[in-house]
């Protein structure tokens, strides 16, 4: 399963997509806190948006991962694997991913 889920992260780390959110959470991060002169303020704006746009993106990217890697997760569940096995090692891949790079 670890073997599996590290395939899944790579392939995903790998994607332009993860990296192009990461950077807008950067910079939508340091424009609120250059444009404001409290912090409290600043993080109480970027709590707001992080709280709407993160679940957004969370599921879309999700949906969109396991809709690509359909064929992948299809010969893998031709191996001799468990079904659970997969789907879990799939779900801790995108999980991990999108932890680490929000």
């Amino acid at each position: 399963m670890l073997k599996l889920s590290k395939y899944v992260l790579y392939d995903i780390l790998r994607s332009r997509i993860i990296l192009a959110y990461t950077l807008f959470l950067l910079l939508v991060s340091f424009s609120m806190f250059q444009m404001e002169e409290q912090s409290s303020r600043a993080m109480l704006s970027l709590l707001n948006i992080v709280l709407i746009v993160l679940p957004l993106v969370s599921m879309v990217f999700a949906t969109i991962h396991y809709y690509n890697s359909y064929e992948f997760i299809e010969l893998m569940a031709s191996q001799p694997m468990s079904r659970s096995r997969i789907l879990l090692s799939e779900y801790t891949g995108v999980a991990v991913s999108l932890l680490v790079l929000s």
